[in-house]
């Protein structure tokens, strides 16, 4: 789900497929659809609509056309990453702090959503994707002074505090020492992501925000009820302003990646936006927990997976799954509102990708050849574009996952009509995997 301060325009994106429907058909960005029924085929649109123009109506709904060159203009114009959007994005997630660095099996679910959600976006603007850190929390700065000390020495917990908030005394070498625990903490954060093919983050350590004292300030202004604590450093929700109007980030949309358990935390942000009258475009992707996901051992949870996999025979072409691809297939599969749990293989969801596999061996030893003509499985590609926009706004990427697989299942119950469109094809899913982060597993590392 996504929750945002701006309503988010489902079909708000461009692209040379849209720009011809309402050139041509007076198009109004409704859902479009193709429609196939007593051997006719046409595009149209979800609800009743009759403003369209050059077409026919059948109950109230527009049918029409789009070219095959139309079509192949629009699939080239994804394959060449052209933009859809001209936004600056800032993608915020992660859910660590340096007492605690290696996730739960649970919290990589964050983690791959992002990979993924950075990755289909494709705008002319700015992306930012930043991993941050907590290492502003009281538990963290205990953790580390009891680290020191052996014992509950409030006057370094103090002096450390107070320089997390305000940014002083950075040259006092327990300040310098706690800085550099959380230094070494993102090291072995990036060593952990590494053996999952998930590195490569931009990390923060949210006390970098508190260098921008000005900003502080600002920010205990908001009004907000009880936004204080007792020391008069500001809570939760007002310390969340300090990313969301940041110089770097407040001039773009900013989707916070977050646990649908923070539901409340979400609303009083929210209500501080609306309160104060701000001007900024921030939006919370939630998505829901995980049930039996609370190893932080990689070879734990590795070992068990695979043993659900080889239990309940759960192969695509003749192969047991590798444990640790399977985490980015069960949770890229599943929509962001659909709790997990990695002890039921119902949640796999194999088959989708087993049939994506299929049609790329399928794409690799057809004969390829014929013209390429206008047909269901050309028309439902040239949509693509329509899919991201939709997985981007909702923030679900099992959307185009979901799409992916029915253009695959097309193609593999067609062949024979197909032949012409095999390398097509063959791009198009080599370019909807890479999009969905998983081209690198060894499944698909095979056939690619």
């Amino acid at each position: 789900m996504m929750i945002s301060s701006k309503n988010k325009i489902l079909g708000a994106y461009k692209s040379f497929l849209k720009d011809y429907l309402i050139d041509q058909y007076k198009y109004d960005g409704s859902q479009l659809i193709y429609f196939e029924k007593d051997g006719l085929s046409s595009f149209s649109i979800t609800k009743p609509n009759s403003n369209y123009k050059n077409c026919n109506f059948v109950n109230g709904y527009p049918h029409f056309q789009i070219s095959k060159d139309v079509c192949l203009a629009e699939i080239y114009n994804f394959l060449n990453d052209k933009p859809i959007y001209d936004d600056n994005f800032t993608i915020r997630y992660g859910d660590l702090h340096p007492n605690k660095p290696i996730p739960m099996l649970g919290q990589l679910r964050n983690i791959i959503i992002d990979k993924a959600l950075v990755n289909i976006i494709k705008t002319s603007g700015k992306k930012n994707n930043i991993f941050t850190v907590g290492n502003i929390s009281e538990k963290s700065i205990k953790h580390f002074v009891n680290s020191q000390t052996n014992t509950n020495n409030e006057a370094l917990f103090n002096l450390i505090y107070s320089s997390v908030f305000h940014y002083d005394n950075q040259d006092n070498k327990n300040v310098l020492a706690y800085l550099s625990f959380c230094y070494e903490s993102l090291n072995i954060i990036e060593n952990y992501f590494k053996q999952l093919l998930l590195s490569d983050n931009s990390y923060l350590l949210e006390s970098q925000l508190y260098a921008d004292q000005e900003l502080y300030n600002i920010v205990k202004k908001l009004t907000y009820e009880d936004a204080f604590k007792s020391n008069g450093e500001i809570k939760y929700v007002l310390q969340e302003f300090m990313f969301i109007l940041n110089n770097q980030y407040k001039n773009s949309k900013i989707i916070n990646i977050i646990g649908s358990n923070q539901s409340e935390h979400i609303k009083k942000v929210l209500d501080v936006v609306h309160i104060n009258n701000l001007n900024c475009d921030v939006s919370y992707l939630t998505y829901s927990l995980c049930k039996n996901a609370d190893s932080r051992n990689i070879e734990e949870w590795s070992r068990n997976l695979f043993s659900l996999v080889k239990d309940n025979d759960i192969k695509v072409d003749s192969q047991f799954i590798n444990a640790r691809d399977l985490i980015k297939f069960i949770i890229i599969a599943n929509s962001n509102d659909t709790i997990i749990d990695f002890e039921n293989p119902e949640y796999f969801k194999i088959n989708f990708w087993g049939e994506i596999y299929k049609g790329l061996q399928n794409a690799k030893r057809i004969a390829r050849n014929g013209t390429i003509y206008n047909c269901k499985l050309l028309s439902n590609m040239a949509l693509v574009n329509q899919v991201i926009d939709k997985a981007v706004t909702f923030g679900d990427i099992s959307k185009l996952l979901r799409y992916l697989y029915s253009v695959s299942h097309e193609f593999n119950n067609n062949l024979n009509e197909y032949q012409p469109l095999g390398e097509l094809y063959y791009e198009f899913t080599a370019k909807c995997l890479n999009s969905l982060n998983v081209s690198d597993t060894k499944l698909f590392q095979k056939v690619l």
